[in-house]
């Protein structure tokens, strides 16, 4: 009963795996638990006590260790949930910051072109899409790629 609890655990949590989160289900004769590993050195392990019906969940961060119990698995997966996104905004901002420094040096113009030119090639050509995502008007997206067509066809100043 408590491997198939902890294995249903994982299969709903499948979709959170990423390189900055890893999922490996534990299972022996003994017990079966859901290992996650996260950034940072923060972990949490899960276990399913089919005695009490408790959920186990221990998470490590640094050197202290949190525990929650509880029979209820939906707050167990939002407690789960809410500490990959919590790990996910951390690893975005230092995505952020590595993006802006590869940045430094090129200009703000250029650096827009390239931001324009890939969001639409990300949205297959779709203006709508990527004017949205952009924040701008369909119109002011046409105008930017007609001011970069005549840069291309002129060449620059």
């Amino acid at each position: 009963m408590a491997r198939d609890k902890i294995l249903s655990l994982a299969a709903d949590l499948t979709s959170y795996e990423s390189e900055d989160c890893r999922l490996d289900v534990v299972t022996s004769e003994l017990e079966s638990f859901l290992f996650i590993m996260l950034p940072k050195g923060r972990t949490m392990r899960i276990s399913f006590m089919a005695e009490s019906g408790y959920y186990v969940l221990s998470e490590t961060e640094y050197q202290s260790t949190n525990f929650l119990m509880t029979t209820d698995r939906a707050r167990t997966m939002e407690h789960i949930i809410a500490l990959i996104f919590k790990s996910e905004r951390e690893a975005s901002i230092r995505t952020t910051h590595t993006v802006v420094e590869q940045l430094v040096g090129t200009t703000l113009e250029e650096t827009e072109r390239q931001l324009v030119i890939r969001t639409l090639s990300y949205f297959s050509g779709n203006r709508s899409l990527a004017a949205h995502t952009l924040g701008l008007s369909e119109k002011e997206l046409s105008s930017k790629l007609t001011s970069y067509l005549r840069l291309v066809e002129t060449g620059p100043d």
